[in-house]
């Protein structure tokens, strides 16, 4: 493993080990090296070569850890975190746009354009099309309603989940091979719990 990117993993872990609250249920270390995984596993299966990696890798690490300074517009702090990172350690300016560049990507709004953007951006949303998406998607509500003050009751939650699921597309191969077939049942379990609780509205469902 590259010096830098074990640096890196050092740093991101003090990082939020020492900044970040508990309140952070779902933007947190797991989070951040879950889709550092899955980042070198559809990384590898395109083909991508070692100073791809090593960008895709870092910006994995750094995606999130501006989250603690501002939760709505986390994609530049983390630049910024992480531009100061490498910059103390001699990386080029060219190769620190570049990653600046694959962190802004994972911004909701945007639209990711090169196969590094879209490797990054399935990465990190991995989880809608994973067997463990109903505990992510938990966390994600607590740490809505401990950081952010907005709560939602079982219909809005689920419903909430169901709009998202049918507005995010994957972008890679990897992703249609391997998430889309789980993401497709996590949505029907979502329509079908939905479907209960307003047949039966006194009722409460839990999820998955």
């Amino acid at each position: 493993m590259p010096d830098i990117i074990k640096a890196a993993e050092i740093f991101v872990n003090n990082h939020f080990n020492t900044e970040l609250s508990s309140k952070y249920k779902y933007h947190n270390l797991t989070h951040t090296f879950n889709t550092v995984s899955e980042v070198i596993k559809i990384a590898e299966y395109h083909n991508l070569d070692a100073e791809n990696k090593q960008y895709l890798i870092l910006a994995g690490l750094f995606h999130d850890t501006g989250i603690i300074i501002n939760y709505f517009n986390h994609e530049r702090e983390s630049c910024t975190i992480m531009e100061r990172f490498l910059k103390k350690r001699q990386f080029s300016e060219d190769k620190i746009f570049i990653i600046k560049n694959l962190i802004l990507s994972t911004c909701i709004k945007l639209k990711p354009v090169s196969i590094n953007e879209k490797i990054l951006t399935d990465a990190d949303l991995s989880y809608l099309g994973s067997p463990g998406f109903f505990e992510g998607a938990a966390l994600l509500r607590e740490e809505w309603e401990l950081v952010l003050g907005k709560y939602f009751n079982h219909a809005e939650w689920l419903q909430n989940n169901i709009n998202f699921f049918n507005q995010h597309h994957y972008t890679t191969e990897y992703a249609e091979k391997f998430y889309v077939p789980q993401k497709k049942e996590n949505l029907r379990i979502l329509q079908a719990e939905l479907a209960k609780l307003i047949a039966f509205p006194q009722r409460n469902y839990k999820v998955g």
